[in-house]
């Protein structure tokens, strides 16, 4: 071919793309919107009318100011050029609701805190001021006893009412317990299981506000494992090479709030980001996270997220023995405070942690959790177990009610450069002791050979703490509170910390020293705190109004 074509030929390239991004197109949702809608802001679509089949790269899907009912399913698949963005036309003024508020309740007769509704169906979970409470025909209790505490509400089906009027002779009765004998206030029914369901590929949702439902989000593709049997274990033979169904995705700048179960979900999937987001009033039992990735999720982003009053581990990445097998998952520049205390079941012996990482299958490992800042109200900072190779670095890792890190059955993992604050455990009522203090060793001392712990700074408390273990090489005890003015929530670095150029070089970050060398946990000194362009985000004033880092999640 001739040189003198060539330049044709690139010019019809360029014309190409330039004719592809010109076409994308801006359709319009509202909650006011119709199934007949064209799309236009005079005639929005409702989310049951949005023309999935017509949405092409590039377009936008916009939604106006509301609170919308019903769940969004995102199953559309944009390019890595043009993906599909939905997004809220106004951040958090687009409100994606799964629930019915319930005006008309009354005390039981006898009863002190006790009270009885009516509704039309049963719903999945029930909210009353702000908390869920828990169905009690689904037995939380671990002993299996059929109690109707705090914190429970129960189902009793009304088939056939001849004293009550035509629309209410069928129905359910709903009576409740609020926590802590409280009057209800605002009652809520969910309804919505999921609020909305990721499962396309190259996707866009920007600034929605998810609340009240049994999850927020549920990132997901299709099932591509194929498990074989070999020598009684199950191999996977598959594997997410050639799946591209709920991956490339993006979540970002939401609010998700107020769930009865999981805030966020994530399997079969990859290369996912999740950014920006608040995450917050999540779950009703230690089984509920808020995130739970699990079933082969690959390569899942969580960065610069706020988890904020979870009831069982903000980060769960779950992998059993076999296919279910999560790896490389990042998680960085995150802020977790508070767990449900007093809010979830069990109600003793319950485990809460910020960051849960359980492993079994050979897959499992490869995670990097990095310049995360846990702020306490946990049994635990970070619980590792059966999963290896993992680097867990520059985290400051404070006001734990157990040993910051416990680790089991793990090797080649490297905790270095963190901040660590002392807990020998029993802090609160059911939780673990640690007599260890700092890291809890779930085996013997081969576990201590297996990973390598270095260059950590070590903060006594209580008089306690005061001798850094022989194998923690590098590591130093913090002769005072390193922090700016923790009371306060101000945890950058003062300029004679301990944590100064403690730290040691780690190739896999990017981010060069200011110093000698990297300074321990999460902040660089002179790096900003909170705020868009500080190492993680502001705290909404309203969250920090409605549990208060001093109240601890009473």
């Amino acid at each position: 071919m001739s040189s003198k074509r060539q330049p044709r030929r690139a010019g019809l390239c360029l014309g190409l793309v330039l004719a592809a991004t010109a076409q994308a197109a801006t359709w319009h949702v509202a909650p006011d919107g119709t199934v007949q809608g064209d799309g236009s802001r005079e005639k929005p679509f409702n989310i049951a009318g949005i023309p999935r089949e017509k949405l092409k790269p590039g377009d936008e899907v916009v939604f106006l100011d509301g609170v919308y009912k019903g769940s969004l399913n995102i199953a559309t698949t944009g390019n890595e050029r043009g993906p599909i963005v939905y997004r809220a036309e106004n951040r958090h003024k687009a409100i994606l609701d799964g629930s019915a508020p319930v005006t008309e309740w009354k005390k039981v007769a006898g009863t002190q805190d006790t009270w009885e509704c009516r509704v039309a169906a049963a719903p999945m979970g029930f909210i009353v001021n702000g908390d869920g409470l828990a169905n009690v025909g689904s037995r939380w209790r671990r002993d299996g006893k059929s109690t109707f505490e705090q914190g429970m509400f129960a189902v009793e089906e009304v088939k056939d009412d001849p004293t009550a009027l035509d629309e209410k002779k069928t129905g359910v009765f709903i009576r409740f317990r609020p926590w802590a004998s409280a009057e209800p206030k605002e009652v809520h029914a969910v309804y919505s299981g999921t609020l909305v369901e990721l499962s396309g590929a190259f996707n866009v949702v920007d600034g929605f506000l998810l609340r009240r439902g049994g999850t927020g989000v549920h990132v997901a593709g299709r099932a591509v494992h194929v498990p074989k049997l070999e020598g009684g274990t199950y191999l996977d033979i598959s594997g997410l090479v050639h799946n591209s169904y709920g991956s490339y995705n993006i979540l970002r700048n939401c609010v998700v709030r107020d769930m009865v179960g999981s805030a966020l979900t994530s399997n079969e999937s990859r290369f996912n980001l999740i950014e920006d987001c608040v995450i917050a009033n999540a779950g009703m039992g230690q089984g509920d996270h808020g995130i739970y990735i699990s079933q082969g999720a690959e390569n899942l982003v969580l960065r610069r997220n706020i988890w904020w009053r979870i009831s069982g581990g903000g980060i769960h990445i779950y992998s059993g023995s076999g296919i279910d097998s999560p790896r490389n998952i990042v998680a960085e520049r995150n802020v977790f405070a508070l767990d449900r205390r007093g809010r979830a079941y069990p109600l003793t012996n319950r485990k809460s942690v910020a960051f849960y990482v359980w492993g079994g299958s050979r897959w499992a490992g490869g995670n990097r959790i990095v310049g995360n800042l846990v702020l306490g109200g946990h049994d635990r900072a970070l619980s590792l177990h059966k999963c290896h190779f993992n680097l867990i670095a520059h985290n400051t890792f404070l006001g734990s009610d157990g040993a910051p890190i416990q680790i089991g059955a793990s090797y080649g993992n490297v905790i270095a450069n963190n901040i660590l604050e002392y807990s020998p455990g029993g802090q609160e009522p059911g939780c673990q002791e640690h007599p260890e203090g700092y890291i809890a060793m779930r085996e013997d001392e081969g576990g201590v050979r297996a990973c390598r712990f270095s260059n950590n700074l070590l903060i006594p408390r209580g008089g306690k703490g005061t001798e850094a273990p022989a194998w923690m090489e590098g590591s130093r005890i913090a002769p005072g509170d390193p922090f700016v003015n923790r009371a306060k929530g101000d945890f950058r670095l003062k300029p004679d910390a301990a944590a100064i150029d403690l730290g040691i070089s780690l190739p896999h970050l990017a981010e060069k020293p200011q110093g000698k060398a990297p300074d321990a946990g999460a902040l660089e000194l002179g790096d900003e705190l909170y705020g868009e362009k500080a190492k993680f985000p502001e705290i909404p004033k309203w969250l920090l109004d409605e549990w208060p880092l001093s109240k601890r999640g009473q």
